[in-house]
């Protein structure tokens, strides 16, 4: 799992205006454990898959011990997203449900939405709603769309989702442009939408669009 969180400055970067990013490689020793639910389900695991039922507890280490050590030495923001493949993307659905407002932003790259007879997607359906002023939007590349409408059709939560299709990489390699696509359409809108369109040429146009920003964001975008 990675997590990313902004910065509180903007840099600039090959010419174009851009905020920090910190990135953030989470090593652990035992992701089928880590990145798992516990079986309610089912009973017999997948193949190749020996322990399970640890992602609450490693949610727990990012809330309560890894949040609050890249704060007290770093320059962060409240914008955070967290990227996972497989079962990596399996952990963040599982963050999404049970901890809507730690993460603003989730990149899932081909996610195990299967996990215990499809419970992640019952759990997503049924999870509690974020903050009034949260907004939370996930890029789910490579994921079945109906499994994405089953999670999402019953939400009451400010959870937008963009389906990010990618076709010629086997699910080993899938993360590496995964992550560049899933990044790309979760940020579309961060450069100015006059590029795309002449009508919204004009400053009050641009400055709702970074209002806009700044209220999924969390804080104000310059």
């Amino acid at each position: 799992a990675v997590v990313m969180a902004r910065t509180a400055h903007a840099c600039v970067c090959s010419g174009h205006s851009s905020s920090e990013l910190i990135v953030v490689g989470i090593v652990n020793g035992d992701r089928e454990r880590d990145f798992t639910p516990p079986l309610r389900r089912t009973s017999e695991l997948p193949p190749g898959i020996t322990h399970v039922g640890g992602v609450d507890a490693f949610l727990g280490y990012l809330e309560d011990e890894l949040f609050p050590f890249i704060d007290a030495h770093l320059r962060t923001q409240v914008l955070r997203v967290l990227a996972g493949h497989s079962l990596g993307g399996l952990a963040a659905a599982r963050a999404l449900a049970t901890k809507p407002n730690m993460f603003r932003r989730h990149v899932w790259v081909d996610p195990s939405l299967w996990w215990d007879a499809d419970a992640s997607i019952d759990d997503l359906r049924a999870s509690p709603t974020a903050g009034q002023d949260f907004t939370a939007r996930v890029a789910a590349v490579r994921t079945d769309s109906l499994a994405l409408a089953r999670a999402f059709s019953a939400s009451s939560r400010n959870v937008s989702v963009v389906n990010v299709p990618l076709t010629g990489e086997a699910h080993e390699f899938l993360m590496y442009r995964g992550l560049h696509d899933g990044l790309t359409a979760l940020f579309a809108d961060y450069y100015p939408a006059m590029r795309h369109d002449l009508a919204l040429a004009s400053l009050p146009a641009l400055t709702a669009q970074y209002r806009t920003l700044g209220r999924d964001f969390g804080y104000n975008v310059p």
